[in-house]
């Protein structure tokens, strides 16, 4: 929806609803034996709310845009994984909420030269409750003293069945100088930082079950795994050029991408885990 308040200043609101429903199964191996089947149920629905103002002033010499943003999802996401080893259910409910107010305004300081300054409030809260338990142990009773474990026999949880929550808060900002040396060549330098988003892994085996696979006496929520936000930052330089025609474009950039706790998956079990990285440029 849209709202010309006057010559100058816009409303502008965006509203979005989505529900989704899926099923998926797969036989990994490709074979008449069990040896890798999965199955997954995703139920899920999201909402989202952005208010805007756009506006113009200083006689059009500065453009500029506040506003808000609202999202909210909810879902279930269960697995059946059926392998040669043991039978049971991965995965678990989720809950995700996240507000944002964010601001961004380009001044012409001169015809040809202009800045541009912006950043971005977030808040994000997300929360899991896994779901997970063993269904079948294909070795009990053989004595093997890893498959035929206390841990790993039918009706163990994989995770402990408990809500746990992570949350953050992180202000990004940017800053873009750019220069039009004529009608058809531009120039520019930036600097923007942004994060993505810190979460839960979902689908784990082993069961992290204290004393066996996690140190004694460890809270049976400290036992969820989680990984932090991932953060960056952005040093760009460049110039964009169009033939007075328009049949001619040139761009040219060079950047410099910083990480800091770089979110990978390693694998220190069987199933991968997401973890944090030092650092990457």
């Amino acid at each position: 929806m849209d709202w010309d308040v006057s010559d100058s200043i816009q409303l502008k609101s965006i509203t979005a609803f989505r529900d989704l429903e899926g099923e998926f199964a797969r036989d990994g191996d490709h074979s008449p034996f069990v040896i890798a089947e999965y199955y997954d149920e995703l139920n899920q629905e999201q909402f989202t709310q952005e208010f805007q103002i756009l506006g113009n002033s200083f006689e059009g010499k500065f453009n500029w845009i506040v506003g808000l943003y609202y999202f909210q999802e909810k879902g279930n996401n269960e697995n059946i994984l059926n392998f040669t080893i043991s039978r049971f259910r991965s995965g678990g409910s989720f809950d995700n909420t996240s507000y944002a107010a964010y601001a961004q305004g380009t001044y012409d300081i001169t015809p040809q030269l202009h800045l541009t300054l912006g950043g971005r409030y977030t808040d994000e809260n997300k929360k899991f409750t896994p779901d997970q338990i063993i269904l079948e142990n294909k070795f009990a009773g053989s004595g093997d003293p890893l498959l035929d474990a206390p841990f790993m026999q039918a009706g163990q949880r994989i995770l402990p069945f408990l809500e746990k929550e992570v949350s953050i808060s992180e202000f990004t900002p940017m800053a873009n100088l750019s220069y039009d040396f004529t009608d058809e060549l531009m120039t520019y330098v930036s600097y923007s930082e942004g994060f993505k988003s810190g979460g839960f892994t979902q689908r784990v085996f082993p069961p992290i079950v204290a004393p066996f696979t996690a140190p004694a006496g460890t809270a049976d929520i400290d036992l969820i795994p989680t990984f932090d936000p991932e953060f960056v930052k952005v040093y760009e330089a460049g110039f964009k050029y169009a033939s007075p025609d328009n049949r001619f474009r040139l761009n040219g950039a060079i950047f410099r991408t910083e990480y800091d706790d770089l979110q990978i998956q390693v694998f220190t079990s069987v199933a991968p885990v997401t973890k944090n990285a030092a650092s990457a440029t």
